[in-house]
């Protein structure tokens, strides 16, 4: 047996390699985010009314329009991207970047 252990195949994709183990399952972190993201209900633009599109930002689903670029945080989730990025300057940069540019 080696120093470390080795990667395991996701038990979703069964095609990516990883450590990572999600409710009780390994999974890889692109699988991870899928399933989060298809637990999350559709949200219409309050701008617009056009169907928002979701981003996973480290574990945080956010809901964004294609249209008008529009932002939609759920409950505490603003919180935890302030604490998130109070805790690492270069998610602050990337997450104050990445709401600038859409």
């Amino acid at each position: 047996m080696s120093w470390f252990s080795s990667k395991k195949l996701c038990d979703h994709c069964n095609a990516a390699k990883t450590h990572q183990v999600f409710e009780g399952n390994q999974t890889c972190p692109e699988c991870e985010s899928a399933i989060l993201i298809a637990r999350e209900s559709i949200r219409v633009c309050p701008v617009d009314g056009n169907t928002m599109e979701k981003e996973n930002v480290q574990n945080i689903i956010i809901d964004r329009c294609p249209k008008c670029q529009g932002v939609w945080l759920d409950h505490n989730e603003l919180e935890s991207l302030k604490l998130m990025a109070q805790q690492d300057s270069d998610f602050a940069t990337g997450l104050a970047i990445g709401i600038a540019v859409g």
